[in-house]
């Protein structure tokens, strides 16, 4: 018996450069901005949906749009979780994820016991820590307990404070230190871009989500 869906599955395939007629041609960038950003809870995993969306990129090409040109950022974004951007998207998209990824985390915060002014203590140290370039989550995590922000046994407490900062627009995620992730203050890392505000920036991502998912409707874009 025919599919009834197949037409909408290889038009969403098409949508998201996944076919060899829609592989895009450009950087690492390119590639990010077509869907908006790219799924990069496991890095190696975003580094197989540069490859298989684009014409060459390989991830030696990657690693150096990361680490060296810094073209491309690693965040949390949509639905909490860490994504891959165009670095010029970087501060329009967390102007509109920002408040939501903060909100989102703010029951599992009190839960752990980080409370409104142990994370703007929290804050301040990871930023002074920060100061003078990038740090691997561990040292982080050391400079926390030693100014008594985090006491033993931490848990998921780092984690979270990270994630808060990443929120506010304070830090992103930088170079990996061996097996670590690294931790980088944003305004070092990522020079200030011209890129939409308010109206105009939820605009900006429908178009980009109606480019790369459709077909889509409203419903599937607010959610």
């Amino acid at each position: 018996m025919p599919d009834p869906t197949l037409h909408l599955r290889l038009a969403r395939l098409r949508s998201q450069h996944l076919t060899d007629d829609t592989r895009v041609t450009g950087d690492v960038a390119t590639v990010a901005r077509s869907v908006c950003a790219l799924q990069a809870q496991a890095f190696d995993a975003a580094r197989h949906q540069v490859r298989v969306r684009s014409e060459g990129l390989t991830a030696d090409a990657l690693n150096q749009a990361f680490e060296q040109e810094r073209s491309v950022v690693r965040t949390w974004l949509m639905r909490g979780t860490l994504h891959l951007c165009a670095a010029d998207d970087l501060r329009w998209l967390i102007d509109v994820f920002g408040p939501a990824v903060n909100q989102f985390g703010a029951s599992r915060r009190k839960n752990l016991g980080l409370d409104d002014t142990t994370c703007t203590r929290g804050v301040a140290v990871i930023r002074k820590a920060l100061a003078n370039g990038p740090m691997a989550r561990r040292e982080i995590r050391n400079r926390l307990v030693e100014a008594g922000v985090l006491e033993e046994p931490v848990g998921q407490m780092l984690l979270h404070l990270l994630y808060h900062a990443a929120a506010l627009g304070v830090v992103c995620s930088g170079p990996r230190m061996g097996r670590d992730d690294s931790f980088v203050l944003l305004d070092d890392w990522v020079p200030p871009s011209k890129s939409p505000r308010g109206d105009a920036a939820l605009g900006e991502l429908a178009r980009r989500y109606f480019g790369a998912y459709c077909p889509a409707g409203e419903a599937d874009f607010a959610a």
